[in-house]
C-alpha cells in the first residue's frame, strides 16, 4: 500500500528536460516567424505570423506589399462601415 510519506519524486532534471523539449520543439516544427505563401502574380509572399506584417519578393528582395486601391463599390462600403463605427 501507498502511504502519502511513500509519495514518488520526480528527479530535479525533469522540469529543466521538459522545458528543453520544449524549446526543441517549438524550434523544429516552427522554424521560422514566416508563413509563406504565393501571390496572383505569382510573386511569393511572406507573412509574419505574429504582425501579419506581409512582403513580396521582388527581383530587388522582399518588399513591403502596398495595399490594393479599393474600387468605387468597395470604398463606399468601406466608408460606411467607417461611419457606421464612429457612432
Amino acid at each position: 500500500m501507498d502511504t502519502p510519506q511513500m509519495k514518488r519524486r520526480r528527479p530535479r532534471w525533469f522540469w529543466p528536460l521538459i522545458a528543453l523539449l520544449a524549446l526543441a520543439f517549438a524550434y523544429l516544427v516552427w522554424p521560422s516567424p514566416y508563413r509563406y505563401t504565393s501571390y496572383a502574380g505569382g510573386f511569393p509572399v511572406r507573412v509574419h505570423r505574429l504582425t501579419g506584417r506581409a512582403e513580396i519578393l521582388r527581383d530587388d528582395g522582399w518588399q513591403p506589399m502596398q495595399p490594393r486601391k479599393l474600387d468605387p463599390f468597395e470604398q463606399a462600403v468601406a466608408e460606411r462601415r467607417a461611419r457606421q463605427r464612429g457612432r
